[in-house]
């Protein structure tokens, strides 16, 4: 979400200039005094000449006007714009796409049904996603697009947008590789969703070997320098085994075929926790869904792959440190020793 402040141009009220004038002296006639303005108009009057000017200032006035406009009005111009973006110069290019973004964000949250069912928004990103100036922009529209539910089918089902999400888990640029992770998580959340999503490609386009890939390109770069919060691989890490647990939730057994991923799984786990308090395993946070996945995994009928593995050598680090993660670990532990 990016919010803007105007502020309008402080202008202070000049002084008037004093000259020094020789009065004659009449017997007769003498000029009255002339009184001077009192200190406290000076400042009403600033005050009151800065809120004009931040009343007429342009960004002002134009948010005003789109704030007041109809979708059925303000929705069609946007395309518009967005029809003849490689047309226009770049910064109308940002500002095209930048007015879309904002109709779908904290503030407006109550269009982004209604931009789905109602206009061709999808279609819209579709043409922006393969532009690298405002993939970026369009990845963080379309996961606003994809939290409420109406929303989920109709995006699931939109072939080419889900054809472009897929080059993106394909081509792995990091700022646009955790957006659209998070949004196919937005998406999976139920099994029809999944069986579409795991189902969607061809030969190593499934997702499970995209993740795959993914998983074992971006770790070694964070385990190497512990950004596991604060930066774009660390973040696509994460979502990415979000959406790995979401599926081994009904489905863990397909994960036996990605041994490169489950290695991850266990690295992971052993390195956070040494580095990272175990009151920081929240849910949905790395962590907690490298294990819950590993746990899902223990629970299939062919747990082979990992003790072949050495699973239990990398959760020793849990095993007697209390708490959920403890009580996890020790049911993988049984599950490896056939108890």
């Amino acid at each position: 979400k990016n919010t803007s402040n105007a502020m309008g141009d402080h202008h202070s009220t000049p002084t008037p200039s004093t000259s020094t004038m020789s009065a004659s002296i009449s017997p007769t006639k003498s000029r009255p005094p002339v009184p001077s303005p009192p200190t406290s108009s000076s400042s009403s009057s600033s005050s009151l000449w800065s809120q004009i000017l931040n009343k007429m200032h342009p960004k002002t006035c134009l948010s005003a006007v789109d704030s007041e406009l109809p979708l059925d009005v303000l929705v069609p111009m946007i395309q518009a714009d967005l029809r003849n973006i490689t047309n226009a110069p770049i910064k109308k290019q940002k500002q095209a796409v930048q007015k879309l973004y904002e109709l779908t964000d904290q503030k407006h949250q109550h269009y982004r049904v209604e931009l789905v069912t109602k206009y061709n928004i999808l279609d819209t990103l579709v043409d922006l996603l393969p532009n690298l100036d405002h993939r970026r922009m369009a990845c963080l529209t379309l996961n606003n697009l994809s939290i409420p539910y109406e929303n989920k089918q109709p995006i699931l089902w939109h072939t080419p947008l889900l054809q472009q999400l897929w080059c993106i888990l394909r081509d792995l640029p990091p700022a646009e590789t955790y957006l659209a992770c998070l949004c196919v998580r937005n998406l999976s959340q139920e099994e029809e969703s999944r069986t579409r999503l795991l189902d969607f490609g061809s030969a190593d386009d499934y997702l499970l070997s995209l993740l795959d890939k993914l998983v074992v390109t971006f770790a070694p770069g964070v385990l190497r320098t512990g950004k596991v919060h604060n930066s774009a691989e660390g973040l696509a890490l994460k979502w990415a085994v979000g959406i790995i647990r979401q599926v081994s939730t009904t489905r863990a057994s397909e994960l036996l075929e990605y041994k490169s991923t489950l290695r991850v799984l266990l690295e992971l786990i052993q390195y956070l926790s040494i580095h990272l308090p175990l009151h920081q395993w929240t849910q949905d946070s790395l962590p907690d869904s490298c294990l819950i996945v590993i746990l899902h995994v223990a629970q299939t009928s062919d747990i082979a792959v990992l003790k072949e593995l050495n699973a239990q050598d990398y959760l020793s680090g849990l095993i007697g440190k209390g708490g959920i993660h403890d009580t996890r670990t020790s049911w993988i532990q049984c599950a490896l020793e056939g108890l």
